[in-house]
């Protein structure tokens, strides 16, 4: 679309140092933060990224661009390598994404509008791309953007209710008592209660807590359906409606509203 978000600038990149592995961090961190699923990168997952050899991680001859916003600070990288065919010459191009982020949905736009751009090139592929693709908001057409298939990276397992829910960020308050079945861990299922207090709309000011309770529930479920709920995946509602959980509908929309994220959860990382 010719109102499209592509203000900043695209850098090609050729050197593979620390300081190029920090400022790829910088981004990553930014952008993995408004995630939930994703995970943080120890330095030795950058070497082998931008290192000479070419593994699953990443590595080889692969290209690496750099978008800047328009003040200059960095907000989004691409690595890609480019296939060209052709009897006489080029006359096809097909640049393939191996890692494309964003931190910004502009920097995302902009540096697979950069790909799009190049001559000769009839088709671009993004491997192991976002559900949400902000691109898809901006393209003319939207058929052309076509998935190919679905995989699956990202799994959660909670260990300690209490603290995951005092070190996530809710988006409303709120009170909904739960029962949980848990197969495993005993202690770990059972009545508990979940608590979100503070001011809507300011998640700074939002403080959860998950404590054991008493008496009777509102909501029962298996962990499986909190563990999806709790990253953002879903609907307590729609769960409710199949069938997957009991309850009443007006604790499922609470449960919505607390744990509602902007982002669907993705883990960002392969592995």
């Amino acid at each position: 679309r010719p109102d499209a978000p592509l203000g900043g600038r695209i850098e090609v990149v050729h050197d593979r140092g620390a300081q190029t592995r920090a400022l790829l961090n910088e981004i990553w961190e930014a952008a993995a933060s408004a995630r939930a699923g994703s995970l943080s990168r120890p330095s030795e997952w950058w070497e082998t990224i931008l290192g000479r050899k070419e593994g699953w991680m990443g590595g080889g001859e692969r290209i690496l661009a750099i978008h800047r916003d328009p003040s200059g600070s960095p907000d989004g990288y691409v690595q890609y390598s480019v296939k060209e065919s052709g009897r006489q010459g080029i006359d096809q191009m097909s640049p393939r994404i191996h890692e494309l982020v964003g931190v910004t949905p502009a920097a995302e736009v902009a540096l697979f509008h950069h790909l799009t751009s190049f001559p000769w090139a009839t088709e671009v592929s993004w491997a192991f791309a976002p559900v949400d693709p902000a691109l898809g908001a901006w393209l003319q057409d939207f058929r052309g953007l076509r998935v190919g298939a679905h995989y699956d990276f990202l799994w959660v397992r909670p260990l300690d209710w209490a603290a995951m829910a005092q070190q996530r960020r809710f988006s409303a308050p709120g009170d909904v008592r739960l029962r949980l079945d848990d197969p495993v861990f005993d202690d770990l299922g059972g009545r508990w209660d979940l608590s979100v207090r503070g001011q809507t709309g300011t998640e700074s000011a939002l403080v959860g807590s998950m404590v054991p309770g008493s008496g009777a529930a509102e909501l029962s479920m298996g962990v499986q359906e909190l563990s999806a709920l709790w990253l953002g995946a879903g609907s307590a509602r729609q769960l409710l409606h199949v069938g997957r959980i009991a309850g009443t509908p007006a604790a499922a929309a609470a449960l919505d509203r607390m744990l509602h994220t902007a982002l669907p959860p993705r883990c960002m990382s392969r592995f």
